[in-house]
Order: structure tokens, then sequence, then C-alpha cells
């Protein structure tokens, strides 16, 4: 399915839509057609049940007398006097077929053949066509059969009427569904929408950051050649072009790196990560920049307190984390990294007195090229990749990382890290310049 934009995504939702909606309907429509045929199957056989019933107590009634009443109307009428017939027919007739009594409700043709058992028969009324149902028996220790039959069509009418009652609803379902399935569809399609609203923002972002420096680069070389000039000159725009330069192949890293992360192609390595040590290497990397910035930098850490993770990938991540807090700080503060135990868990911190974050920016700060101060970004040469791999690394050694901050005061990063072997010997404290 090809979803590169809006129209996309919204022939996706249509799609879905109707594919939710006929296979609900057609759902809905099987379960009506089920429950039709169980219920009027269920009422065709009460209907024969009760008919079946009737027969053999009327047959009972009958047979408890002399074969010779039978014969006689009088008695037959004395018998049946005190059944209900409004709604039934009754016939008595010999094995030959000769009728010795009647009382119809109906007009109908009896079969051929007399047998005991369930009939379906033909009757009429007037010009009206009518379906009986009807059951013969034979009277025990006699010569003759009992015929009990009822009308067909009220049952039948009875059912066309729950039937007709099912289809009423059927477009009240057909709306709700199509309604449900929008709700359905727009939620399957969301997180896609999403992943090309960050795919198509991530395209626009790179180009503009790609731009900038190219463009600095175009000018200053145009304005270079325009006409000759001293080294000096020719010193600071090279200085310029190289700055440019340099951030553009950051952002191209960057985004390679991103590409890595967003493939699955980049490799963990799980090994015992000795924190005082890793501590040690980060020093050396940015005491010289911190220093250059006038900002403080102490690490500190419990001694032989190890970790079981990926000792690059957690070097990286305190790396983007220790550069921002030197980068984003102001003059003569500082930047503390500490690790805590707390319980089976180690809390990497990173705490800096810089110029902090917007409330409202902080839940968006590990979005790609996100920027809650764009001018200071770019001061600093920010690109809002920074924070957005340190929160792809984190997850891909299934740590978690969190973050506290006021505007002006400071902000504090903490890496929660699982599966600690824990050593405790003293404590490690070495403070930079």
């Amino acid at each position: 399915m090809k979803l590169s934009d809006d129209k996309d995504i919204k022939r996706a939702k249509i799609k879905l839509t109707l594919q939710y909606t006929i296979t609900t309907l057609i759902i809905v429509m099987l379960l009506i057609v089920a429950f039709y045929f169980t219920f009027s199957n269920s009422a065709y056989k009460d209907f024969d049940s009760t008919l079946q019933n009737r027969a053999i107590a009327i047959g009972t009634a009958l047979v408890g007398k002399e074969e010779s009443a039978i014969e006689d109307l009088k008695s037959i009428s004395g018998i049946l006097k005190n059944y209900d017939l409004g709604n039934e027919s009754l016939i008595i007739l010999d094995l030959n077929g000769k009728i010795l009594y009647e009382n119809l409700q109906d007009q109908f043709t009896l079969p051929q053949n007399i047998r005991e058992g369930f009939y379906t028969l033909e009757g009429k009324e007037g010009d009206e066509q009518k379906t009986i149902r009807a059951y013969i028996t034979k009277l025990n220790s006699t010569n003759y059969y009992l015929v009990v039959a009822r009308n067909y069509d009220n049952l039948e009418a009875s059912l066309h009427e729950v039937l007709f009652s099912f289809l009423f609803v059927v477009p009240f379902i057909l709306l709700l569904t199509i309604i449900l399935s929008y709700r359905f569809a727009s939620s399957a399609i969301r997180p896609i929408e999403e992943s090309v609203r960050i795919l198509k923002q991530f395209t626009q972002d790179a180009s503009h950051e790609l731009k900038t420096p190219i463009s600095t680069i175009k000018a200053n070389i145009e304005v270079a050649l325009m006409k000759e000039r001293n080294p000096d000159y020719y010193k600071e725009k090279l200085e310029t072009i190289l700055d440019s330069a340099n951030r553009m192949s950051k952002l191209i890293q960057d985004m390679l790196f991103i590409s890595r992360l967003d493939t699955g192609t980049y490799p963990v390595k799980v090994e015992s990560v000795f924190l005082k040590d890793l501590f040690m290497n980060l020093k050396s990397q940015f005491e010289g920049l911190a220093q250059s910035k006038h900002v403080n930098l102490s690490f500190e850490t419990e001694d032989n307190l190890r970790i079981k993770t990926d000792k690059d990938i957690l070097e990286e991540i305190l790396s983007i984390l220790i550069e921002n807090g030197i980068a984003y700080n102001k003059e003569n503060g500082f930047v503390k990294i500490y690790a805590r135990k707390e319980g089976n868990d180690v809390n990497i911190t990173v705490e800096d007195s810089g110029i902090g974050i917007k409330e409202e920016d902080i839940p968006y700060i590990f979005d790609r090229f996100y920027r809650g101060e764009k001018s200071r970004s770019r001061e600093t040469g920010g690109i809002g990749l920074g924070l957005s791999i340190a929160k792809e690394l984190t997850n891909l050694i299934g740590a978690k990382i969190s973050v506290e901050s006021k505007v002006n005061v400071g902000s504090k990063f903490t890496i929660t890290i699982r599966e600690v072997t824990y050593e405790l010997q003293g404590s490690y404290n070495r403070r930079g310049a």
C-alpha cells in the first residue's frame, strides 16, 4: 500500500473502512440468517409438537370409548366438546378413506394413501391458496384414523415478520458499522500516518539544514572570487567555509547514524562496563571543551560499580548529553555527571546549570530536528538530532531516559539501566576545571 501523501492516507482509510464494513456486514448477515433458520426450525418443531400432542390427546379420549361409539356422531361431539377446536380442523375416517366425522376450519385435500405421520397439504379459501400442516394417527385397537390440522400460513407470516424486523435494523447496523469502521481504520492508519508525517518533516528539515551551510559556502566562495583580497580575508572566509562544511558533515553523519538505527542494523554488544573507566574516558574527551566554555565539569561514581550494557552506545549517549550541557550552559556554570544505584537499577545523571528547557517543549525534545530555542540552537550549531539519537540509542540497549528542566536554572537528564553487578568499596569523584 502506497502511503506517500495525505491523499494516499485518505484513500487507505476509505479502503480499510470499506473492508471493515463489508466484513462486519457479512458477519452480521450470516448471524441473522443463522439465527433466523435456528429460530424458524425451532418454531416449526414446536408447531408440529403441539399438533402431535393435540392429536394424541384427542385420540386417547376417543379410543377410551367403545368402537361403536366412534361411529356415533353424537357420541363424538360429546367427547370433543371439552376441546377447543377454534383453530384446528379435525377429521375421523376409516381405513378406506370414508369420512365419519369432520370439523373443518380450512378446506384442504387429504393425501391419497393415508399413513401415520406429518403432512403438508394444499388448502384453499376462495381464490387464495393456503398451506395446511396435518398430523395423522391411527386410533389404537380401532379401524379409524384421526386427522388434526392447522393453518401453516399464520406461522410463516409470523416468521416473515421476525425476518423483516431483523432486516429493518440492518441499515442502522450498517451506519454504525461505517462509523466504527472509519474510527478503527483511522486508528490502524495513525501510526503509519505519523511515520509519514515524521518522514516528510525529517526530509524538509534535513533539506533546510543542508541548504544553510551550502548557501554559506557558496556565498563566501563567490565573494572571495569577486576580486583580489589580502590573505587574512581569504583565511577568514576559509574558516567560515570550514565551519559550514563541518556542520554539513555532522548533519550527514547523524542522518546516516539514524538511518542505521531505523533499519535495525546497528549492532549491540552487551558486556560488563566499569563506570569509573567510562567516566575517565568522557572526562578526557570533554574537559578541553568545558574549559574553553568556562564550564566546570565533574564526574562522580562509586568504585567498582559495573553495569551490563553496550559500552560504546552508553558512551555515545552520555557524550551527546555532556556536549549539550556544555554548549547550552552559562559562563562559570557546571555540568555534573554522577551514577547512583537504586535497587536493581543504576541511574546515570547528567545535570547542568544551563539555559534550561521550556515546560511546553519537554515532550518534544527527543523528536528529530526539534529545537525549542531555534536562535540559541543556531548559535551553537545545533541541528536537533542529538537528543533524538540519544533516545534511540537508549531504547536500543533497553534503558530509559528522563528529563527534568527549568528555564534559566538548568536541566537534568537521567538514564536508568537495569542488570547491575554492584560492588561498593568507596567512591570515585573527579572534577574538571
